[in-house]
């Protein structure tokens, strides 16, 4: 075999026009104007054939030899019994039909890893994701919400309202936290969404949609279910895996890096995707159903959203959602006239907020939320104790004095007993107390610590009233 190319010392990039010949004791002779080499076969490396394009055949010591002749390079390679998988490769890519169906081939797993493999990697990982991990990333969230928009305290009574219907479908905050409500000011549009930390985010115009109870709780439902299956770090984790994959498609990991700088604002700006959102209404169905709240309130919910929500908005609560009417008839289908009724039924006017909004004007921005300046804990949920069966098949009654604090979250915390008329009260009675919610005390609008004993009274007769207060809560 004797062909020629281009050979390059190694020493320096300038290419010498050489000769190449094969001996017949299996050696490459090459010939340049400088001078000649001969090399073993066995020593070299010859690079894979790619259509027509030139070849590179590297020699020790890092000299490269570079030939257009590729038919005397496969020649060279099957006498050595080499290059007879990459032969095999090249008419293969050579004939058009086998390569489009290797396109298609490509094309559709590059596809179905990319909607199958992100989904389930996520769910998978986002189970094991430590919770210190998922509170950092909601804090980084809201300090970017915080750049572009500002926080605002509802009035006491709709504070209230919120933290009743939370507790309304989450009674037990012992075994799993409830999450921490906040509103912010944002969008022209109703909105809320989760964030990972266990923090439900609302916004000021939902808070004027006049939303009854049960919408106000089926709401709740919805981003709780975000919160309890991680959809939060679910989303991140699926965005980072589909970067991945393209990535690897490509060759290009450069965008990595500006990818893991903005995870806060991926998890803001993100929205969950529509599957993501149909678990989270599954959920909700399930919690609603459980806690004896009509589903009907998610269809009615979400026929008041739409009335408010532009489409083009940026942070709407209905974009990237299911469709509507696919909801609703999970939920439960709104007849016409139901349906009616919410749209001409207006939400609580602007022009009241605006008034509002005037009043306060010149006053201390603390005044203006709504909250007194001092004020003593207002229970918004009691439990009542589970009676001993021992004592009411006695029919027997009784009274256990309870002492604990309500801390500035309107959580009870330290709870004891003082005194009981039978300690077989003792154990139920301190169960209920500490499953109370408050909204907190406050001295000179801060929330404050407060201690209260409370009585906790059993008796068979229905009609009597509840707990009340023995002694004046004294602010610590």
């Amino acid at each position: 075999m004797t062909t020629t190319g281009s050979y390059c010392t190694g020493e320096d990039l300038t290419p010498w026009p050489a000769t190449l010949a094969v001996e017949g004791e299996g050696r490459l002779q090459i010939r340049w104007a400088q001078g000649e080499r001969v090399v073993p076969l066995a020593e070299l490396r010859v690079s894979d054939r790619l259509a027509n394009i030139p070849r590179f055949i590297y020699l020790p010591g890092g000299a490269v030899v570079e030939t257009a002749d590729n038919g005397a390079i496969d020649a060279l390679l099957v006498t050595q019994r080499r290059g007879r998988f990459a032969a095999v490769v090249h008419a293969l890519e050579s004939h058009h039909g086998v390569a489009t169906v290797a396109c298609v081939v490509l094309v559709a797993l590059l596809v179905a890893s990319f909607f199958w493999v992100p989904p389930r990697l996520a769910r998978s990982i986002a189970g094991r994701v430590p919770p210190a991990i998922e509170v950092r990333a909601g804090a980084a969230a809201k300090a970017t919400l915080a750049q572009y928009f500002t926080p605002f305290a509802p009035d006491l009574a709709e504070r209230a309202r919120v933290e009743r219907q939370l507790i309304r479908i989450q009674p037990d905050g012992r075994t799993t936290p409830r999450p921490t409500i906040e509103f912010w000011r944002f969008t022209q549009s109703p909105n809320a969404f989760a964030l990972p930390g266990n923090v439900i985010v609302l916004n000021q115009e939902l808070l004027e949609l006049s939303l009854t109870d049960d919408e106000l709780a089926a709401l709740l439902a919805h981003e709780l279910g975000h919160l309890r299956l991680r959809h939060g770090i679910q989303s991140v984790l699926r965005n980072s895996f589909a970067l991945l994959i393209v990535s690897a498609a490509t060759g290009d990991l450069s965008a990595l890096g500006a990818f893991t700088t903005s995870l806060p604002v991926a998890l803001l700006q993100n929205g969950y995707s529509r599957d993501l959102e149909r678990e989270a209404d599954a959920f909700a169905y399930d919690l609603l159903r459980e806690r004896r709240i009509p589903t009907k309130a998610f269809s009615s919910l979400l026929v008041k959203l739409g009335n408010r929500a532009p489409a083009e908005a940026a942070f709407s609560y209905l974009s990237t959602h299911p469709a509507t009417e696919e909801r609703i008839a999970r939920f439960g289908v709104l007849t016409a006239e139901e349906r009616q009724r919410l749209v001409a039924a207006p939400p609580q006017a602007k022009a009241d907020s605006d008034a509002r909004a005037a009043t306060s004007k010149g006053k201390r921005a603390s005044v203006s939320t709504g909250l007194e300046r001092n004020c003593q804990p207002v229970a918004l949920f009691r439990t009542e104790p589970v009676y001993p069966l021992s004592l009411r098949v006695k029919g027997e009654t009784g009274e256990v004095l309870v002492d604990f604090v309500v801390d500035a979250d309107g959580d009870v915390k330290n709870a004891f007993v003082i005194r009981s008329t039978n300690r077989a009260f003792n154990e139920p009675a301190l169960a209920a107390v500490q499953t109370w919610k408050f909204s907190p005390g406050r001295r000179d609008y801060r929330a404050v610590a407060v201690h209260m004993q409370v009585p906790v009274v059993f008796t068979l007769d229905e009609d009597d009233a509840p707990p009340v207060l023995l002694s004046p809560p004294v602010a610590k």
